[in-house]
This record gives structure tokens, C-alpha cells and sequence, in this order.
């Protein structure tokens, strides 16, 4: 085991000294966006980009499957698993709040296996616990009686790992109860993980998710041998003696760290360029964001008319940003962004690691949180994604101007939430509400980025037309009898001033 750890290394060091990126590799604008469609994914990814995964896919694979092998007490995932299922019922500690929620909470973490191809429940439980145990999650009592049920199922067939729906266990915790109950243990963290990991359908959502398993990784890592030095020094590629086998794993997985990082520094680099590209265009942005099947892909696709889009009922089937071109009722054409879900009871770092795709939050004009009021837990939901929206550090005023949408009002009662107060009611899939929504945007995105609707009359044969054409929106024009024409157009205050600068008019 320590000879093959070496040799990883060793391995890792001499492609070190090799630049991973190809010097004559070049960026090529059409591989890295279709601009046409306005889309922040990376519709064929950058060549230098691809060429760095390609050239580490086979070392890499290696590494975090050596990392499997000597956590000691994480099993890698199998393609089809039969998972049972134990929703824990706190009645103290930090998570006892979450007690009269335990119902839904096991029909979202049953979602979440069935969300996973090949994955099926065998069973499901709720056992009441009175707070989490630092060694066996569970009591003694408690644990010996799930585990004369689990192993009969075990032993029958019935099932290949058991699912706790508690955010992170600790490695003593995942050692125990794999030793008690005789099969794989996983916790949310890890099935929204391998949940991600094959959703992912673009270079930089599989980056991300690889950055949150070698963090997940990272976080488990033991050793029989870590009190133990290597002997010898290993020469000039390998670290001397004192460095302890638990060392040479954790330094693993910090170079395959490192290397994901700088990829995803190049994409967040494109990302930067098409913002500017946005921006100079002067396009409005209004980014969705929402707790996970809460409706927002469905919600661009109706307020955008994009019929590319295409909304699945399924947890996390949005992986990536992505932009999509709509018009507001004055005319005023604007982008609307479809972002990533967000989920309760996940550890900060799983969101970190998903911070290039949600960095593009940071641009945006508006925020659009999509809630599904029909959801027995709408309200923790929407506790939630504010929760995740103050960690990322977003300009208080995009936070304090942000617009509630309350969506599937289809499927609730939507009397009940009428005392929500600055709350707009909706039906994505049906349409309801949705005009009273896209005035409610125009009317914020117009205050936001200080535009106004504005009148002119200007003469037929002069430039002024053809100025307000390029630089601001045009809504429409119509010729008079006296060779005049009558424009609407939607100007921002610094267009404005332009335009009574270049022109010499006053414009009120």
C-alpha cells in the first residue's frame, strides 16, 4: 500500500515540472461561447482547458480512487445501488427543530436517491434520536436494534448500503456504523455528491463537483500507518523522512486540488469576458435562484419564451448557469439567468465548491427567488437559500431589492399565503400571474439601472434615429406628415446625457 502511494507521487511531481496547459494551444472565442444565444455554459470548451483534463483524466482517476481505498471507512459507489433509508427524528440538540418536519424531509431524501439513475429505495424509517452521537451517530440501544433489521436485509439481498438524511458524519461515525450494520453508510453530503457528479453534463460543473469530492475526501482521510515516518528520503522528487503516509495521501489530493483550481480560474477568466460583453451591450440581468425543483428553469422558459429550455420534475437538473434573452412589456430586452438549486443541510464547502457558477450572482441587476409554496417546507426552503445567498457576499442592495415568487400555486392552497407580503403569486407551468411578474421586474429593473421611458420627436433626415438604435432600446417610431418621426425609447441617465450632449436637445 505505501510503495503504491509512493509511486503516485513520484509520478505527480515529474508531470508537475510539465506544463499541463499546451503553449500553442490558443483561445478561440466561438469554442468558448455561441454569443448568438447568449449563454454562459461553454457550448464547446476552450481547447486548452480540454487538453488539460485529458491530460490528467487517467492520473487523476487513479489518485481519488487510491484516496477511497484508505479513508478506511468510505466505500466508492457502485452504479446501482438498493439504498434503505433512515430519517433521523432529532429530540435535542442543534437539529431538533427539524422534528416536526421529518416526514418531508424523508420524501426529499427519497427524491434525492430516485433523482440518481440506477439508484432505487428499498425502504424507508424514522427513527426518533435524542441528539447526534459524537461515535455511533446513534445510542448504543438504538443502533443494535436497526442493526438486527439492516443485516437480515443485507444478508437477503434486499439492499447495499443504508442512506442516513444527516448532512455529514464524521469517519468514526461512517467506520462504526459500517462495522454495525455490515454495508455501505452514506450521508447527504455524499448523495447529493454522486448525485452532481452525474448530473454534471459540462467541464465546468465535473470540476466542481471533483473540488467538493476531494474536499469530502480530504475530510475522511485516515491510516493504521500514520504514526508511522517513511524511513528514508525519497530524493529530489519525494519529501523526506517525517512525513507520514497520511501526509503523502492529504498532499495527493492538495495537487489534484490545486490543478481544478486553476482550470476553473481559465473558465471564471471566460465567464469575466462575456460579462464585459454583456455589459457593454448594456443588457439588464436577472438571475432565478431557489431551493432545488422549486420551478425556475420553468419560470425562464415563461418569462423568456426560450423554447430551448426544457424544465425537468427532478432535483438538481440545473447544474450550470445559463443565460437565456427576453424582452420586459416596454420593450427593453434583458437576460434572464437560470442558476444551480440550492438544498438544506449541506456543509458550507459543498457550496463553495460551486462558487465560479454562483459567482455570476454577483452581476446581476435583480434576483428572482423562486419558492414552491405548494412544499410542506416552503418556509424552511426559503430560510434556506437566504442563508446561502448572505455567505456569498452579494451587494446588499441586490439583496434587499430582491422579488419573491411564490411558484406552483396551482398545486396549493394559494389562499393560505396571501399574507406573504411583497410576494408575487405564480403558476410557471400555466402562466398564471406571470404578466403582473414581468411589471413588476420592468418596474424595478428600470429604477435599478436608472432608465426611463422617454418621448421624442426628431427629424427623419438627421442621425439622431440611428444613434438611439445603437445605443439605447428603441421601442418603436412613427413618421408624422411634417417629416418628423415620434420615437419611445428607453434610455439609462449616462445614454441620456450623451445624447442631449452629442445632439444638442433637451430631453425630459
Amino acid at each position: 500500500m505505501f510503495k503504491k502511494w509512493n509511486q503516485i507521487v513520484k509520478t505527480i511531481n515529474f508531470k508537475k515540472s510539465i506544463s499541463v496547459f499546451h503553449p500553442n494551444l490558443k483561445k478561440s472565442n466561438k469554442d468558448i461561447l455561441n454569443a448568438s444565444k447568449n449563454d454562459f455554459r461553454l457550448k464547446k470548451e476552450s481547447p486548452f482547458i480540454y487538453n488539460a483534463l485529458e491530460t490528467s483524466t487517467d492520473e487523476k482517476s487513479l489518485n481519488v480512487k487510491l484516496a477511497y481505498q484508505h479513508t478506511n471507512n468510505l466505500s466508492e459507489v457502485n452504479e446501482k445501488e438498493r439504498v434503505y433509508i433512515i430519517q433521523p427524528n432529532f429530540k435535542w440538540g442543534k437539529h431538533r427543530h427539524l422534528t416536526k418536519l421529518c416526514e418531508s424531509r424523508l420524501e426529499e431524501a427519497e427524491a434525492l436517491i430516485n433523482s440518481i439513475e440506477h439508484w432505487k429505495v428499498n425502504s424507508t424509517r424514522i427513527e426518533s434520536i435524542h441528539e447526534d452521537n459524537p461515535k455511533l451517530f446513534f445510542g448504543s440501544g438504538k443502533l443494535n436494534e436497526i442493526s438486527d433489521h439492516v443485516k437480515k436485509l443485507v444478508e437477503s439481498g434486499e439492499i447495499t448500503a443504508v442512506f442516513i438524511n444527516t448532512g455529514k458524519l464524521t469517519s468514526q461515525q461512517i467506520k462504526e456504523l459500517q462495522s454495525a450494520l455490515g454495508c455501505k453508510i452514506f450521508d447527504r453530503y455524499r448523495v447529493v455528491l454522486d448525485l452532481f457528479k452525474k448530473r454534471a453534463g459540462t467541464k465546468e460543473a465535473q470540476l466542481q463537483v471533483k473540488l467538493a469530492e476531494i474536499q469530502y475526501l480530504r475530510s475522511h482521510l485516515t491510516s493504521d500507518e500514520a504514526n508511522y515516518d517513511q524511513q528514508r528520503g525519497g530524493g529530489m522528487m519525494m519529501s523526506g523522512a517525517g512525513e507520514t503516509v497520511i501526509d503523502i495521501k492529504r498532499r495527493t489530493l492538495n495537487l489534484e486540488e490545486s490543478k481544478i483550481k486553476k482550470m476553473l480560474l481559465h473558465i471564471r477568466e471566460h465567464h469575466s469576458q462575456i460579462k464585459a460583453d454583456r455589459l457593454e451591450k448594456r443588457f439588464p440581468h436577472v438571475a432565478l435562484v431557489g431551493y432545488t425543483n422549486a420551478g425556475k428553469t420553468t419560470l425562464a422558459k415563461c418569462l423568456s419564451h426560450d423554447i430551448s429550455l426544457t424544465p425537468e420534475d427532478k432535483l438538481f437538473a440545473t447544474l450550470d448557469s445559463t443565460a437565456h434573452k427576453g424582452k420586459l412589456p416596454c420593450g427593453l430586452s434583458i437576460i434572464y439567468m437560470d442558476t444551480v438549486g440550492f438544498i438544506s443541510d449541506l456543509p458550507h464547502e459543498l457550496v463553495e465548491s460551486f462558487s465560479t457558477t454562483l459567482d455570476d450572482l454577483k452581476t446581476a441587476d435583480l434576483l428572482l427567488h423562486v419558492c414552491d409554496c405548494s412544499h410542506p417546507e416552503f418556509e424552511l426552503q426559503i430560510e434556506t437559500v437566504s442563508n446561502v445567498l448572505m455567505k456569498l457576499n452579494l451587494p446588499e442592495n441586490l439583496l434587499s431589492n430582491m422579488v419573491n415568487v411564490f411558484n406552483k400555486v396551482d398545486l396549493s392552497n394559494a389562499l393560505q399565503l396571501q399574507d406573504s407580503k411583497d410576494a408575487h403569486f405564480v403558476s410557471a407551468k400555466h402562466g398564471d400571474g406571470i404578466d403582473n411578474l414581468r411589471l413588476a421586474v420592468e418596474k424595478k429593473i428600470l429604477s435599478l439601472t436608472k432608465r426611463s421611458v422617454v418621448n421624442i420627436r426628431i427629424d427623419q433626415t438627421g442621425n439622431e434615429l440611428s444613434w438611439l438604435y445603437h445605443n439605447a432600446t428603441v421601442v418603436k417610431a412613427v413618421s408624422n406628415e411634417d417629416g418628423t418621426l415620434d420615437v419611445v425609447t428607453i434610455l439609462d441617465s449616462a445614454t441620456k446625457n450623451k445624447f442631449e450632449k452629442h445632439f444638442k436637445k433637451c430631453l425630459l
